[in-house]
């Protein structure tokens, strides 16, 4: 899945996608990476995301992660939040349930 993390500037864009790294029946572990595909280097990053009612993050590491209902909120920390053109970052979390992201933005 690809999305667009919240760019610093409207001159500048990025991509998160989503990877499950495992998966063991009742929970996962899941990962994002958010990369700066535009010309000028970010200031922070966030990143959104939709899962199914069942499905929830129990710890995150290397982002803030925050929800209203089903919607998720990833936003970068102090020392991870400057992206360079091209740069990229990748933050994690520990999920329960076995829904997939959606409504990426």
């Amino acid at each position: 899945m690809v999305g667009l993390a919240t760019p610093a500037e409207a001159a500048t864009s990025a991509t998160a996608t989503y990877a499950k790294a495992s998966d063991w029946g009742s929970g996962f572990e899941g990962k994002w990476t958010v990369k700066n595909t535009g010309t000028t280097t970010l200031a922070s990053w966030t990143v959104e995301w939709d899962f199914p009612a069942n499905t929830k993050v129990t710890s995150a590491w290397d982002a803030t992660v925050t929800n209203s209902a089903n919607r998720w909120t990833a936003k970068n920390l102090g020392w991870n939040g400057t992206l360079a053109p091209g740069a990229s970052v990748s933050f994690g979390f520990n999920g329960s349930g076995s829904g997939s992201p959606s409504g990426c933005k």
